[in-house]
């Protein structure tokens, strides 16, 4: 633990400044959550610049020191408190073990989802290099960044326009909206099929050789599009599916890949497929299920009505086990938006994703959510899941039942990563 985050933090203070890093965006984030000292259940990840600026205005310390644990605690829980680093350890002097176990009783932490797992070489990406710890090859950044966009705050009874399209500029680093691009797509391509990945090495394989079963006629009008959330370099997606696709296959794959390992990143990675998707509806799915070509076709026949209000299929059936998938949705990018997307608020921790995005989809009156009736069952897939982080949902249970209380805003920044294209056919 305290190697891999002692890097972290080392990284953090030696990383160049950013434009946002400064503290007109320390003062905004405080401002947004109404208090300069926000607990860990109010503080938010957009506060990387924060932390950049308190770790940088000093020497990186040693990655064994109790300096370095507490740095990196407060970077992933709390960055209000990282001015107060140094007077903490002077009250707890002598008392270290006793200090970091009473902040994981208050904090609700569990060590294990926030443990790195390094892969054995280095990272393609320049930029994800240059975020990797220093002293463990190969290792992605932990730290959240400043949001590439922000979404209109979530209002349940704002009118629907299908001519606007809600995803907007971050005020606080405008010059990251330039960066999202929307893959481009072929002149028949009606419908992305967007699959996330981590790690789940056996489930893509399998995916890649079955779409190219696919009759070329679907295949046409269909978009595979992959987000690798982070995935160790020896599990990346690109590589796979590039090697599962012939050089004629008819199947239209894109590889984007996040270039931070950010725990429990699903509503992060599903803002990526909404907002670079090359069609306006998508069909967002699971990689442990497989979207059978009847169900395709099916699929299709409902864009019209997915891109024309704002309707939002949800609970598909699966042939097994036999209740209807939480997470496998169809709908329009401008339908997802005026939801304000999925709320990164809960990355970090895991759990309530699904929850969170349909119970906004319910209270939302200008939006229905419509039952796949008649839609062919998912397929279950064969293999093993990917490597995952601890599945303790308390931290954000507790984070969602505040926000559907009103206790706690939505998140209206989104894109707390950098990415890039890693593979495209």
């Amino acid at each position: 633990w305290n190697a891999t985050h002692g890097a972290d933090a080392a990284a953090a203070a030696a990383a160049p400044a950013r434009p946002e890093a400064g503290t007109a965006f320390a003062a905004d984030a405080a401002s947004a959550r109404g208090d300069a000292k926000p607990s860990p259940s109010t503080s938010s990840p957009g506060m990387d610049a924060f932390q950049t600026e308190a770790v940088a205005a000093r020497p990186a310390p040693s990655a064994t020191s109790a300096h370095d644990r507490l740095v990196a605690f407060y970077q992933q829980h709390n960055p209000a408190r990282l001015p107060l680093v140094d007077a903490t350890l002077r009250e707890n002097a002598g008392r270290e073990d006793e200090l970091f176990a009473k902040l994981d009783r208050k904090y609700g932490v569990n060590w294990f989802a926030t443990l790195a797992t390094p892969p054995t070489t280095p990272v393609a990406s320049p930029a994800a290099a240059a975020a990797a710890a220093p002293g463990i090859p190969g290792a992605r950044s932990r730290t959240p960044i400043c949001g590439a966009a922000s979404v209109p705050k979530w209002d349940p009874s704002h009118r629907f326009d299908n001519a606007t399209f809600q995803l907007r500029p971050n005020p606080v680093c405008e010059e990251r909206f330039d960066q999202i691009r929307a893959v481009t797509p072929r002149q028949t391509e009606r419908l992305t099929i967007a699959y996330l990945y981590y790690a789940d090495k056996d489930h893509l394989r399998q995916k890649v050789s079955y779409w190219t079963s696919f009759p070329a006629a679907l295949l046409a009008r269909i978009h595979f599009l992959v987000i690798d959330d982070g995935s160790p370099r020896d599990a990346r997606a690109a590589p796979i599916v590039e090697a599962g696709l012939s050089a004629d296959a008819a199947a239209r794959v894109t590889v984007l890949e996040i270039e931070q390992d950010l725990v429990w990143n699903i509503a992060g990675a599903r803002n990526l497929a909404f907002a670079t998707a090359p069609t306006e509806a998508l069909l967002l799915m699971d990689m442990d299920y497989s979207v059978p070509p009847e169900l395709v076709a099916w699929t299709l026949a409902r864009v019209p009505d997915a891109t024309a209000a704002c309707r939002v299929w949800n609970g598909f059936a699966r042939d097994k086990p036999s209740r209807p998938h939480p997470a496998v949705t169809l709908l329009s990018k401008r339908s997802y938006w005026h939801l304000s997307g999925n709320d990164e608020d809960l990355v970090g921790h895991y759990g309530h994703t699904d929850p969170t995005f349909k119970w906004k989809t319910k209270q939302m009156k200008a939006c229905a959510p419509v039952g796949p009736t008649g839609a062919p069952k998912l397929r279950i897939a064969e293999g093993q899941m990917g490597a995952r982080a601890s599945r303790d949902a308390r931290h954000n249970g507790e984070v969602a039942a505040a926000k559907t209380r009103g206790k706690r805003p939505w998140a209206t920044t989104v894109l707390r990563f950098s990415w890039h294209i890693a593979f495209s056919k």
